[in-house]
């Protein structure tokens, strides 16, 4: 009985892990150069806000509903594309629908890597971005999992 037990909790302690991911998209600086139209350190702006779209993305399980989200962002270096001063990025953040059943709760197991831009706090970030037809900026990564992917947040310099 005991050793069933163990076999059984092995069992769930190895394959549990697997039932309740999913696989992150890495990418090495050099992909991620090539792929995109402009990489750029900047850091944003107050200008954020909500935009009308609604959408859902569906390369994750279950799908998730999103928001649109415009952020500006002010240019400190350009490493690859045309120099600008300012450019708009445009993300995703989770929409929350009122659950079928609201006497069941709704839980999710796999977070997404959305981002959320902090314009009060000083933060520089490495974008790497590709352009949108209507002149915005997206991550080059997907809009899926955008932080630690596209977009990588710079440790403030100390003196």
């Amino acid at each position: 009985m005991k050793r069933a037990l163990l076999s059984l909790a092995l069992l769930i302690t190895v394959a549990a892990p697997r039932l309740f991911s999913r696989t992150i998209p890495t990418y090495t600086y050099d992909q991620l150069l090539a792929q995109s139209d402009f990489v750029v350190v900047a850091r944003p702006l107050q200008k954020t806000h909500d935009t009308p779209e609604r959408s859902t993305l569906r390369d994750v399980s279950p799908p998730v509903p999103v928001i649109g989200v415009e952020t500006q962002f002010e240019t400190t270096w350009v490493l690859k594309g045309s120099k600008r001063d300012r450019f708009i990025l445009h993300h995703y953040r989770e929409r929350q629908l009122p659950p079928k059943h609201p006497s069941i709760e709704t839980v999710v197991l796999d977070g997404l890597l959305l981002v959320k831009f902090d314009p009060k706090g000083y933060s520089e970030y490495l974008l790497f971005l590709v352009r949108e037809r209507d002149g915005r900026f997206a991550p080059a990564g997907g809009q899926t999992d955008v932080d630690t992917v596209s977009v990588w947040r710079l440790s403030p310099v100390t003196r």
